[in-house]
């Protein structure tokens, strides 16, 4: 009788031990597979007003997929306008002498500790 109940306790210790990873790994396994499945589908927002007009799923998923296309040629020419408008502020602060330079930069400075400022006070 003593030995079932070592046995029986042993057996509870085991399992309270090792099936508490097992459960997590399957649920790791579960959700790694849930969001590869989800990566998968094209995803996005519609433009305005679509969602009032009746889309079908399939040109919903239609319309994620010519987003994902157009994004990445989007955000790379942002990306050019971004340094294309840093070459022309640095090229006008040239012209400045370095006293407006420096006065510049104040004024800036000052902009900054305003915007903050107002940001705490809200």
């Amino acid at each position: 009788m003593l030995h079932t109940k070592s046995v029986l306790w042993l057996a509870l210790l085991v399992s309270a031990v090792a099936v508490p990873p097992m459960i997590a790994a399957q649920q790791d396994e579960d959700a790694a597979a849930a969001e590869e499945a989800e990566e998968s589908q094209p995803r996005g927002r519609l433009p305005n007003h679509f969602g009032k007009i009746g889309v079908s799923e399939e040109q919903r998923l239609k319309i994620y997929g010519i987003q994902a296309d157009y994004n990445a040629q989007v955000d790379e020419l942002l990306a050019q306008v971004e340094e294309l408008r840093g070459e022309r502020d640095a090229a006008i602060e040239a012209v400045l002498t370095p006293g407006q330079r420096e006065r510049l930069k104040e004024l800036r400075e000052e902009a900054a500790r305003n915007r903050a400022a107002r940001r705490q006070s809200e």
